[in-house]
């Protein structure tokens, strides 16, 4: 519970994020958006049918279950959960700290990859990382039977911390790091690819954005300070200060899950079709969002994943957001013998109005239902019917 309030002093974004002296901090289910008149009396109005807190953490952990897990329960049925545990291990298998460390290079080498039509997709901890944040905050897997309307406060990056759960949540992101650092031989070393999209504080495709005290299009390297952190030499910290969280900052990490997986291999599987999602403008959209792909079976719609993104409520008033607007995504179309789309023929799975990709909101749902995916050079974008939601292009690709 907050002991004084916290007001939001972006200009411009009808301090959206503020909060009042006593509020406490929500979770999924729940509604937390207080800054407006509006928004306490929205919220109130979505509380007011989740008063049983034993039924609410009931539903909050189902729902990080369903985002966690490769499939959930509807109605007796397997459909596909969020696969974060999967996108954890699979961010442990890519090879590069510049591929690991952010979104904006994994999305350039994933749309590279499936525009070529080779190679192998990598993961980024900060895909994940922003999934877990959704889920304890604000959306269920699409899909489900979840809760419409949830704003809770992980689920929104101005006001996440102010939930115990975010430092137990960023302890774990900082532990992964360290079991990709050892499974990869890089505790007290890291090679960052100069010149690749997302390590320079502000690039093109897309930036990365602005770092705090850095000029945009700075290149960034291991001696880059780490502002505001200083130390005791009245100094700023970089990246090469802290490598080895063992030796350099005194502290390590049990055993624990991901621990004892498979030796990493050179080339991870990559499916072979692959719903690409690109040219998404995060900036119309209030607050975080997901990206999700649905396949049809026997006549009806099967989620096949979702990309989570964890995005602020008004990025046209942040700087930093404005360099890196747009957001890709990559989700795989199982293969036929998969129980997800068991039904599907191989004809099928080539028929472009077999998919579907839809855009949620908080305060909207934007799909493509309407106009089919294309294939490769043939994509179209999806044409929205306002002028504040973001256009975006679909496709189908095929990996060899």
């Amino acid at each position: 519970m907050l002991s004084v309030g916290v007001d939001d002093r972006v200009a411009g974004d009808d301090s959206v994020y503020s909060k009042p002296k006593g509020y406490q901090t929500v979770r999924y289910p729940k509604a937390g958006l207080a800054g407006t008149a509006d928004a306490q009396r929205q919220s109130g109005e979505h509380n007011a049918d989740f008063t049983d807190y034993t039924r609410d953490v009931r539903l909050l952990n189902q729902n990080i279950i369903n985002w966690l897990g490769d499939t959930m329960t509807v109605a007796g049925k397997q459909v596909a959960g969020g696969k974060v545990a999967e996108m954890y291990r699979r961010c442990l298998e890519t090879t590069t700290y510049t591929l690991f460390s952010n979104k904006t290079s994994e999305g350039n080498w994933n749309d590279d990859v499936t525009q070529q039509g080779r190679g192998s997709m990598v993961a980024a901890l900060e895909t994940p990382h922003d999934a877990i944040h959704v889920a304890v905050g604000s959306f269920d897997v699409p899909g489900g039977d979840g809760v419409e309307g949830a704003s809770g406060d992980m689920g929104e990056p101005d006001t996440a911390g102010f939930d115990p759960i975010f430092y137990f949540h960023h302890c774990f992101i900082d532990r992964v790091f360290w079991l990709w650092q050892q499974r990869h031989g890089f505790t007290d070393h890291l090679d960052i690819d100069a010149g690749y999209p997302g390590t320079n504080s502000s690039d093109g495709k897309p930036p990365q954005g602005a770092t705090p005290g850095i000029d945009l299009n700075t290149p960034l390297d291991l001696n880059t300070p780490l502002y505001p952190f200083i130390k005791a030499d009245g100094k700023p910290y970089t990246s090469a200060d802290c490598i080895n969280i063992e030796t350099d900052l005194g502290y390590t990490y049990g055993p624990g899950s991901l621990q004892d997986l498979p030796a990493p291999t050179s080339h991870a599987a990559s499916p072979r079709r692959v719903i690409a999602a690109t040219g998404i403008n995060r900036a119309n959209i209030h607050g975080s969002f997901l990206v999700s792909a649905f396949g049809t079976s026997n006549g009806q719609r099967v989620h096949l994943g979702t990309k989570a993104e964890f995005n602020r409520w008004d990025v046209d008033r942040c700087e930093n957001c404005k360099t890196h607007q747009e957001v890709k995504a990559f989700i795989a179309v199982p293969a036929p013998a998969a129980s997800l789309m068991a039904a599907a023929s191989e004809e099928m799975l080539d028929e472009m109005s077999s998919y579907a990709l839809e855009l949620r909101t908080h305060d909207r749902v934007i799909h493509s239902d309407e106009s089919h995916p294309q294939r490769g050079a043939e994509s179209r974008a999806i044409q929205t019917d306002s002028s504040d939601q973001p256009d975006f292009r679909f496709e189908i690709r095929e990996i060899q």
